[in-house]
């Protein structure tokens, strides 16, 4: 069982190492916060289902996160796995991206009407988006399941209720004409109780819609225009007649405050039936500025299916789409993660790297560091460095993300610009994580031993006292030349298969 303050490494990101900051128990499982000083945005949560969790279900919910894509106002879904409880039993896990807030940590002095329209907008973005995409509708909208930045830009998240609406196409009986009907995903009844509507929570039925996530928009903007207060009674739905005082005096536009009201009515007929007429009646234009890249909105679904072994499936999204986009690094290089053949993974790293890059630099970042991870777990640190040296223009543009992303082989290039304040920060984290891999310590001494810089290594060393460290500043500051390049040679040859 992990507890608060441990310490656990991430492979999927390169073995970055991250703190137990907080965990909470739900009824699904348990929520690991993790956090990583070292980066500005590396924060995570690890959702893991507990053990009498419907598999099927479990595995539906990451399905339709990873669908979805991405969207500037959806909480972002990074990859799912499974994991061994206490060695026997498998269970499932997902890994997204941690937001700072909830909108349940809204305050009350930040009521003005810009606020309120912007967080009331980036909710019906998102739920639009996911709506007109696949069908879905959230089921659970709540503050605590909407997250914020403090400039209250939305992201919506927990989709472990969601249900979405397939088209079906039903021929008649006299084979004449065929008839669309919506056929929901069947799911069991479910909730946050004070956000259902009356038509679900009284009559107990599941026969969610678009009005269901309407009213708990509603329940949702009132609580937080109200200091959390709800504008019925339960069960009777009898009005709160203080919270709706309240709810009168908030600073808001009348226009704003008419469609809250609209969309908390009793009648569902009376709710808005689709997000469109919201959007007029807030006077907002449908933000679309994702929608272009085709690529980047399917690339964690590719992921998901690499993972649930559908490598058939996922190769039929792909091939369409490197037609359309040639030699797109974010598809070979989901093509070369998941190959099990080590040749065909290389092939795929050389075709892209021999081209023209003609995509954003950053779409590079993943397949390059993997390439290069190649080589260096290979021991053919030659080839790594060539790697790192022909993509060098690229790299220095995002030179700050590169690092904390990807710092093992970076720190080779700190050197060549003689970065100090880097390379510091970068010895600071191995130093404060102490179950970082060791090669991350001796890589730095390798390359400023090759790059005749080990002034630099000997300088940044001696203010970290730990006792790895000391063993290597004896060897390096050494009177004897000679001894110095005997030890880092065998060093070099243990780590990388030859002297740098």
């Amino acid at each position: 069982m992990q507890r608060v303050g441990d310490v656990v490494s991430l492979k999927m990101f390169q073995g970055q190492k991250y703190i137990i900051s907080r965990i909470v128990e739900g009824g699904f499982g348990i929520v690991y916060f993790l956090q990583n000083d070292t980066t500005s945005d590396g924060d995570y949560v690890i959702k893991m289902f507990k053990e009498n969790m419907d598999y099927e279900l479990s595995e539906r919910e990451i399905m339709l996160w990873s669908r979805l894509g991405y969207n500037k106002y959806i909480a972002e879904y990074f990859l799912w796995g499974t994991y061994l409880y206490e060695k026997t039993e498998k269970r499932l896990f997902i890994l997204a991206k941690r937001y700072k807030y909830t909108l349940a940590e809204f305050n009350s002095n930040d009521i003005c009407n810009e606020n309120i329209l912007k967080i009331m907008s980036g909710i019906i973005n998102g739920l639009y988006y996911a709506n007109i995409k696949l069908g879905l509708i959230h089921r659970d909208i709540k503050p605590t399941n909407i997250f914020m930045d403090k400039d209250f830009n939305i992201k919506i998240g927990d989709f472990g209720l969601a249900t979405y609406i397939n088209k079906k196409y039903v021929l008649d009986t006299n084979f004449s004409a065929i008839k669309e009907v919506d056929e929901k995903s069947q799911l069991k009844y479910g909730g946050s109780i004070p956000y259902m509507p009356p038509e679900i929570l009284v009559q107990m039925n599941d026969n969610f819609c678009i009005c269901s996530d309407v009213f708990a928009i509603g329940i949702t903007m009132f609580n937080i225009l109200t200091e959390n207060n709800f504008p019925y009674k339960l069960p009777e739905f009898a009005l709160n007649t203080s919270a709706w005082e309240m709810f009168e005096k908030a600073k808001i536009e009348e226009k704003l405050r008419n469609v809250i009201v609209r969309c908390l009515s009793l009648e569902k007929e009376k709710r808005y039936t689709n997000y469109m007429d919201i959007f007029s009646d807030l006077n907002i234009t449908v933000d679309t500025s994702d929608e272009n890249d085709e690529v980047k909105n399917v690339i964690n679904y590719i992921d998901t299916l690499f993972h649930m072994r559908k490598d058939q499936e996922a190769k039929d999204i792909i091939n369409p789409l490197l037609m359309k986009y040639p030699n797109h690094p974010l598809l070979i290089n989901k093509l070369a993660v998941f190959s099990e053949n080590q040749n065909i993974e290389i092939d795929y790293y050389k075709q892209l790297f021999m081209e023209e890059k003609i995509y954003p630099n950053y779409f590079y970042f993943d397949p390059l560091f993997n390439y290069a991870r190649y080589y260096l777990e290979n021991k053919n640190i030659t080839k790594m460095i060539n790697i790192i040296d022909c993509n060098e223009e690229i790299i220095n543009r995002d030179f700050e993300f590169c690092f904390e992303s990807y710092k093992e082989f970076c720190v080779y290039m700190l050197l060549k610009n003689k970065n100090i304040e880097s390379l510091n920060k970068y010895i600071s984290y191995i130093n404060r994580h102490t179950n970082v891999s060791e090669k991350y310590l001796f890589i730095l001494v390798i390359f400023s031993y090759r790059l005749c810089k080990i002034d630099y290594a000997i300088n940044i060393l001696k203010y970290y006292p730990s006792s790895n460290n000391k063993n290597i500043l004896n060897i390096i500051t050494s009177n004897d030349s000679n001894i110095i390049s005997e030890k880092l040679s065998k060093i070099s040859i243990d780590l990388f298969g030859e002297v740098l």
